[in-house]
């Protein structure tokens, strides 16, 4: 930023090419123009169910991405495991289609909403911790820079799957229980 005498004598600010009667003009320009890039920049992820008509952005870092074999997670994703990742709720921004999202106590405390139009899972959420929501992988658009980490809750993966990776495999949720199977 550079400071020039105008034709009238006031001192004028040039930024970018740009005269502005005074520094907090420029500042303020320069820093909507930084802010508008940053905000660019932030959009990590977008995602959405199969028809569309719920989209999302993930504008921070997913946590950990795992495999959850639980029996409520294969009836609810309609296969062998569900692939979640936790995300603080300041870091989604709804796109469409929040308010048709419908969700399902499916045990009490934790809620699982889905698409009513295309029946996709997006996300899950507990009372206990209403500032995140576990997304589903399979409604990102791309690639979450991140790999899985984990199986969970061995104990009641489906008998005619077979896990052929060599990520830990945990009996239960967590992986602060005992050791891997």
């Amino acid at each position: 930023m550079t400071r020039i005498a105008g034709q009238s004598g006031i001192v004028l600010c040039r930024w970018s090419g740009k005269d502005f009667p005074n520094k907090a003009e420029a500042a303020d320009l320069n820093l909507s123009r930084r802010y508008q890039r940053l905000q660019a920049e932030k959009i990590m992820l977008t995602g959405r169910c199969l028809c569309g008509d719920v989209r999302f952005e993930l504008h921070g870092r997913l946590g950990p991405l795992a495999y959850c074999h639980c029996s409520m997670c294969q009836r609810a994703s309609g296969s062998a495991f569900g692939a979640n990742a936790p995300i603080r709720s300041q870091y989604l921004k709804w796109v469409s289609g929040r308010e048709s999202i419908r969700e399902y106590e499916s045990s009490p405390g934790k809620f699982r909403a889905f698409c009513p139009t295309c029946g996709s899972p997006i996300y899950s959420w507990r009372v206990a911790e209403p500032d995140t929501f576990r997304i589903r992988l399979g409604t990102l658009e791309g690639d979450p820079g991140r790999r899985p980490v984990a199986h969970f809750w061995l104990s009641s993966k489906a008998p005619w799957f077979e896990i052929r990776d060599d990520l830990p495999q945990y009996p239960e949720g967590t992986v602060t229980e005992p050791g891997p199977q």
